[in-house]
C-alpha cells in the first residue's frame, strides 16, 4: 500500500509541479499517521524518482511509445516508480518484497513492463541512457547490476504470471456463442397477368415480382455480410491477442520502435532548432563585435603610434636645440677667454719693453 502511495505522490507532484522541498514537506505532514520507516521509504521513493527523471522517463517514455495502444496513461508513476525501485532498490529489498510489490500493482501490467526494459536493456535503453550520462558510468552503476539481476528477475515475474493465469483459469467467464439467426422465408412470387393483345400493356405483378426477388436478394446478402464480418472480427482479435501474447513474452516490434525513434529525432530536433538558430545568431553578433573590436583597437593602436611618434619628434627637436645652444654658449665662452688671453700677453709684452728700456 505504501507503494502506491508513493506512485500517488508523485502523481500529484507531476500534475502540480510545485517545488519538491514544499512538496515532500507537506507530504510529510500527510503521512503523519504512518510509521516512521514506512514515511522514510516513500518519500525517499519520490525524492529518487524526481532526482532521476530523466533517466526513468527515458525508459518509461519509449514503452508508452512502442505500446500506448495496449496500456494506461493512469499507469504512468507505477511505471516510473516500479523503475525507479528496480535500478536502485532492488539489493535492498530482495526478491520477496520485490515480488510482493509486484503483486499490489498489477501482476499483467508489471510483468509487461518488466519484460520489455530487460528485454531492451541493451541496446536500446542503454544508447539512450548514454545520452544523459557518461558511457562509462551507466554500463559500471546500472547495466551491470541490471544484468546481474535479470535472469533472477526474468524468472520472478514468469512465475507470478503463471500463477495469475491459473487463478484466472478457475474463474467461470461467459463463453462466445455463434449467432442463431434465422433464414428468411421465401415469398411467394405472384402469378402473371395474361397480356392482353390489343393494349399489349405491362403485366401488374412484373414490378411485384422484381421486388420481392430484389428483398430475398437482398436478406441474403445481409446475412452473408453479417457473417463476412463476424469472420473479420474474429480474426482481429486473434490477431491482436497473437501480437500481445508476443509482445509479452518479450518480442521486439522493430517497426513501432525505429517510428518512436524517429518522432523522437524529429521532436528533440524541432526542440534544439530555435536553440541552434539562436546559437548561430548569437555566433555571428560575436563575431561582429569581435571585429569591431578590433577595428577600434588597431584606429587606437595607430593613434597611439602617431602620438608617440609626434611626443618623440617634440622631444628630439627639443634636444637638439639645447645642443645647439650649449655648443654656442661653448664657443661664446672660449671666443671670451681667446680674447683675454691675447689682451693679457699683449700687456705683459709692453711691460717687457719698457723694462728693457729702462
Amino acid at each position: 500500500s505504501y507503494v502506491k502511495e508513493a506512485c500517488e505522490l508523485l502523481r500529484k507532484l507531476r500534475a502540480d509541479e510545485c517545488c519538491l522541498d514544499n512538496f515532500v514537506e507537506d507530504a510529510s505532514k500527510d503521512l503523519q499517521n504512518k510509521d516512521a520507516p514506512e514515511r522514510k521509504f516513500i518519500l525517499d521513493v519520490v525524492s529518487g524518482c524526481v532526482q532521476y527523471k530523466k533517466l526513468l522517463d527515458a525508459v518509461v517514455n519509449m514503452f508508452y511509445g512502442l505500446n500506448k495502444k495496449w496500456v494506461s496513461k493512469g499507469d504512468h508513476s507505477q511505471f516510473v516508480v516500479i523503475c525507479y525501485l528496480t535500478m536502485f532498490a532492488l539489493d535492498d529489498l530482495g526478491v520477496q518484497n520485490f515480488s510482493n510489490i509486484i503483486k499490489s500493482l498489477g501482476i499483467n501490467k508489471m510483468h509487461f513492463f518488466m519484460n520489455f526494459f530487460f528485454s531492451h536493456l541493451t541496446p536500446w535503453i542503454q544508447e539512450e541512457w548514454n545520452g544523459i550520462y557518461d558511457v562509462d558510468f551507466v554500463e559500471k552503476e546500472w547495466i551491470v547490476p541490471l544484468l546481474r539481476w535479470r535472469p533472477e528477475i526474468s524468472s520472478l515475474m514468469d512465475q507470478l504470471f503463471e500463477e495469475s493465469q491459473v487463478q484466472k483459469a478457475h474463474v467461470k467467464t461467459t463463453q462466445p456463442q455463434e449467432f442463431n439467426l434465422t433464414n428468411p422465408k421465401a415469398r411467394p412470387v405472384p402469378e402473371m397477368i395474361p397480356h392482353e393483345e390489343k393494349r399489349k400493356a405491362v403485366p401488374k405483378g412484373f414490378n411485384s415480382a422484381n421486388k420481392a426477388e430484389a428483398k430475398i436478394s437482398s436478406v441474403k446478402l445481409n446475412n452473408a455480410a453479417i457473417l463476412r464480418q463476424e469472420a473479420l472480427y474474429h480474426r482481429q482479435v486473434e490477431e491482436e491477442l497473437q501480437r500481445i501474447e508476443q509482445l509479452v513474452q518479450g518480442a521486439r516490434d522493430s517497426s513501432s520502435f525505429l517510428q518512436w525513434q524517429q518522432e523522437m529525432r524529429e521532436k528533440d530536433l524541432q526542440e534544439k532548432l530555435p536553440m541552434m538558430k539562436q546559437k548561430h545568431l548569437e555566433t555571428r553578433i560575436s563575431e561582429e563585435n569581435v571585429a569591431l573590436v578590433r577595428k577600434q583597437v588597431a584606429e587606437n593602436n595607430q593613434k597611439a603610434a602617431q602620438l608617440k611618434k609626434e611626443e618623440t619628434f617634440q622631444l628630439m627637436q627639443k634636444y637638439a636645440e639645447k645642443r645647439m645652444q650649449e655648443e654656442k654658449e661653448l664657443r661664446d665662452s672660449v671666443h671670451t677667454k681667446f680674447c683675454f688671453f691675447k689682451k693679457d700677453s699683449q700687456t705683459c709684452m709692453k711691460r717687457r719693453v719698457l723694462w728693457l728700456i729702462f
